[in-house]
């Protein structure tokens, strides 16, 4: 069987940690490592097969957002997969060894590194908000260990810590062994939502295209993401308006009209509920700390 081994995979031998971001081939292989695997799906969909130590193997889908663990010696590959890419967090655990009784207490802190869980550890599934945010925390470590400037480990290490406080945070979605959870046209269905969140909203025509009812569209969707398809549309909308409020000098009417939003005014609502702050205050704040 195929293995990883930190000797070969940590090229700074007394700082054990490497951030990849790539794009997966169609399969990957059952293989193990013995270092700690933490991997968020960025983009595309993925079925993950797990090894388990009574022989079975069981399969999950796995979509864009999603985070698990992988841990030393635990067998698991993939298969199916679409467009997949993946930040892949390699780590020993002594590199977190000061922080971990801190780590520990967080809400998902046992679902994500438990050793000895009572079936299977879960998963957790990053909204739109949340997974920008570890993203960039992911891009700032990769880019500290790839320029290696002085203080260099301290800036991976510290964005790696911010990462792990927001997966920490993020209520568990329990894996779903079953036919349904590698639905091919359900996740497609995902990744379209995901690409143009703009466009009108029609559940019943998704899950007509999914092959499947409203009611078992929304079920499933819920199992997987943790939100009802409006719900996830709104926040994928909400952080379209986040990025252009930066990136862009546009006014709210128009931001709000290239991100689905009836009017600026309901975009004002949303978005305070979600930042608890208003669009122009956000815009200011950012302009100003930069």
């Amino acid at each position: 069987m195929k293995s990883y081994l930190a000797e070969k995979m940590f090229l700074q031998k007394d700082f054990p940690l490497s951030i990849t971001h790539a794009k997966q081939r169609q399969a990957m292989v059952p293989h193990y490592h013995d270092f700690i695997e933490i991997v968020l799906v960025a983009q595309g969909h993925t079925i993950h097969n797990i090894h388990m130590q009574d022989g079975r193997e069981v399969s999950y889908g796995l979509i864009q957002g999603d985070l698990f663990s992988i841990l030393p010696y635990e067998v698991h590959g993939y298969s199916d997969s679409k467009n997949l890419v993946i930040y892949n967090v390699a780590l020993h655990p002594e590199l977190i060894s000061a922080e971990l009784p801190e780590l520990s207490r967080l809400s998902s802190w046992e679902t994500l590194f438990n050793p000895h869980p009572r079936k299977f550890r879960n998963r957790v599934h990053l909204l739109p908000f949340q997974r920008s945010g570890a993203e960039q925390c992911l891009k700032k470590a990769i880019l500290a260990l790839s320029m290696q400037r002085p203080g260099h480990r301290l800036s991976a290490k510290t964005q790696l810590l911010e990462f792990l406080l927001i997966a920490a945070h993020v209520e568990p979605v329990e894996w779903k062994a079953d036919v349904d959870s590698i639905n091919t046209h359900f996740f497609e269905s995902l990744e379209e939502l995901e690409a143009a969140p703009e466009k009108p909203f029609h559940l019943g025509k998704i899950a007509r295209n999914a092959g499947m009812s409203v009611s078992g569209y929304t079920k499933k969707f819920r199992e997987m993401t943790g939100l009802s398809p409006l719900d996830y549309c709104i926040n994928l909308r909400i952080e379209h308006a986040r990025k252009l409020l930066i990136e862009t000098d546009v006014s709210l009417s128009e931001i709000a009209g290239q991100t689905g939003f009836c009017d600026s005014n309901y975009l004002i609502k949303l978005f305070r509920l979600r930042h608890g702050i208003t669009p122009s205050r956000y815009r200011r704040l950012i302009t100003s700390s930069s």
